[in-house]
């Protein structure tokens, strides 16, 4: 469960504002209105055609003025919010499709990644553990092997030589024992890692690690709205 070396990280977004355990200044509750449904899809306006001129799409386009309600908290920044185009078209992704116009309020968000370091204190405060950590439940897989009902996790392995795209499995192995303690497989270990992102981690884990930061986890347009920069 969770994902590979280089494929699933954490990136936090809002706070939820109220007490954070884990010892960080919370946003005031202006900071994070409208939590429960932070941007709007109303309409999914398209572009007019293959489309729509460059101008007709760039003049809805815009990003708002509004200051940060507050000085950034530590580690963070605040993403203004505006209007933008979610999605690609002609990009060779079907799920990027339709093109749509989305609008957002402004958000916090981490500058970076969720690190080992920070995910490991989540854990010593909580106990808890993730998903590839867990033992297997035999009723979950019908038909395996007990001996094969091992938590592990998928290990990015480089081929040997150029390989077809169309099969995942040839690039991704699962190794019993791996998880986020042990990003590369069982023998590994966060020795010189603790500044990298968390991985092996799956959307309970993470779920659960923003609730205890007092955060929560971007949406998809929030997340695609930043990583665009002001772009379009």
């Amino acid at each position: 469960g969770g994902g590979g070396r280089r494929a699933v990280v954490v990136v936090v977004g809002v706070r939820s504002g109220g007490a954070c355990s884990s010892g960080e200044t919370p946003v005031p509750p202006a900071a994070t209105a409208r939590a429960v449904q932070p941007e709007s899809h109303a309409g999914h306006r398209m572009p007019a055609a293959l489309g729509a001129a460059e101008d007709e799409r760039a003049a809805v386009v815009h990003v708002d003025g509004t200051p940060a309600p507050q000085p950034a908290p530590d580690g963070m920044a605040w993403v203004p919010g505006g209007t933008f185009w979610m999605g690609c078209e002609n990009c060779g992704m079907p799920d990027a499709l339709p093109a749509h116009l989305v609008s957002v309020d402004g958000f916090w968000m981490d500058l970076t990644p969720v690190t080992n370091r920070e995910f490991e204190r989540f854990v010593r405060a909580t106990k808890y553990v993730t998903v590839a950590e867990r033992p297997l439940d035999p009723k979950d897989y019908p038909g395996v092997p007990r001996d094969k009902l091992k938590p592990g996790s998928a290990v990015f392995t480089p081929t040997g030589a150029p390989v077809p795209l169309d099969n995942p499995l040839r690039w991704w192995q699962y190794v019993p024992g791996t998880s986020w303690r042990h990003p590369a497989g069982p023998e590994s270990s966060l020795r010189g890692r603790d500044d990298h992102p968390v991985v092996h981690v799956a959307y309970e884990d993470v779920s659960a690690y923003a609730a205890w930061a007092g955060k929560r986890l971007p949406t998809e347009a929030e997340f695609e709205y930043a990583a665009r920069g002001g772009l379009d």
